[in-house]
């Protein structure tokens, strides 16, 4: 693969990446909006989570995508290295890291709070803060916003460092 051909997937995965950084912000500067614009908490915290569920796909593409557009092109000149530690390696350790807090979000938290709300019945924030549905619903949103903003940190991580990335070929020893 050439150097131009890298520099243009490497420029194509940045994108990505900050494109989803880009919505999870406006989500972030949104939401509080929401809450105050929408009188019922509870209709505010459904669209919320709708919001966030099409974000964890966006995520599970934008990383995805990245993940195969940067190391897919790169893993033949991996085989052979020496070093147990590239700077390639790193970037997809990291990708994999988000990936997994992709799964998290997507496969456990979402789901969860979406079934807690139903068990309730009521709107979240008609209950008391100590009932026992509550505690755990908020446990839970607590953990699902550390993983959102996780994952944000890590997209512009992975965004800002792909420059980084070898992207000429090593001569064969």
């Amino acid at each position: 693969m050439s150097e131009i051909a890298l520099r243009r997937t490497d420029r194509l995965s940045q994108t990505l990446l900050l494109f989803w950084v880009g919505g999870g912000l406006s989500f972030g500067a949104l939401a509080p909006i929401l809450f105050k614009l929408i009188p019922q908490r509870d209709l505010a915290g459904q669209v919320a989570g709708a919001m966030v569920a099409r974000l964890d796909i966006l995520a599970w593409i934008a990383f995805g995508v990245a993940t195969v557009l940067v190391y897919g092109l790169r893993w033949i000149n991996e085989v052979d290295e020496p070093l147990p530690v590239t700077p390639t390696k790193l970037w997809v350790f990291t990708a994999m890291v988000a990936l997994i807090l992709c799964l998290i979000s997507s496969g456990l938290i979402t789901p969860r709070l979406a079934e807690l709300r139903a068990q309730m019945g009521v709107p979240v924030e008609s209950l008391a803060p100590t009932h026992a549905l509550r505690t755990i619903y908020d446990h839970n949103h607590t953990v699902s916003r550390i993983v959102f903003f996780s994952r944000l940190a890590l997209a512009l991580v992975l965004a800002l460092s792909v420059d980084l990335l070898p992207r000429e070929k090593r001569a064969a020893a």
